[in-house]
């Protein structure tokens, strides 16, 4: 999700997990250990008011499958459940920069989605994982969903702010 001020989200607070002050943590990386790489988390403690948050540990389950978060001075559940559900960002700059054809899912949330034949198909709401492929949710007219394969995908233009697909607008 692109954010304000450069913040990109890479995850969210889950609910607390033990009674020492653990919480579960939901990466949006890819792999999701990819989250404990980024240095200097920012959490939204409410709309658009971003702060740095301080921890005392993050660690990966033996398999990496799932990931828990420590907070600095966070000692119970109830402390824990505080942060149940608040978004972790970072700074944009904070991200590698990517070859020419690949694109974060931030970077293609509000583009405009036009077919061939130059119908607007609508605006791309969020990008959804599906494990086989990713899928763009559009909102407009109606609701779509289009898969991000490249017999869809034909063209991403991120200075025009333009997704060109080919896609019958019937569908």
């Amino acid at each position: 999700m692109k954010l304000p001020g450069g913040i990109v989200v890479v995850g969210r607070f889950g609910a607390p997990h033990g009674i020492c002050g653990w919480s579960r943590l939901y990466s949006f990386t890819q792999p999701i250990t990819t989250i404990l790489s980024y240095e200097n988390w920012l959490i939204e403690t409410r709309p658009e008011h971003w702060q740095p948050l301080a921890l005392e540990a993050v660690k990966a389950s033996a398999n990496n499958a799932q990931l828990k978060i420590k907070v600095l001075g966070c000692t119970t559940p109830e402390q824990a459940r505080a942060y149940t559900n608040l978004q972790i960002g970072i700074k944009r700059e904070q991200l590698p920069s990517l070859p020419a054809d690949e694109y974060y899912r931030t970077d293609l949330e509000g583009l405009s989605v036009v077919n061939l034949e130059g119908v607007l198909l609508g605006t791309v709401s969020e990008v959804l994982s599906t494990g086989a492929n990713d899928v763009l949710i559009l909102t407009g007219e109606r609701e779509r969903l289009l898969p991000y394969i490249t017999q869809v995908i034909k063209l991403v233009d991120l200075m025009a702010r333009k997704i060109l697909v080919d896609w019958d607008a019937d569908f």
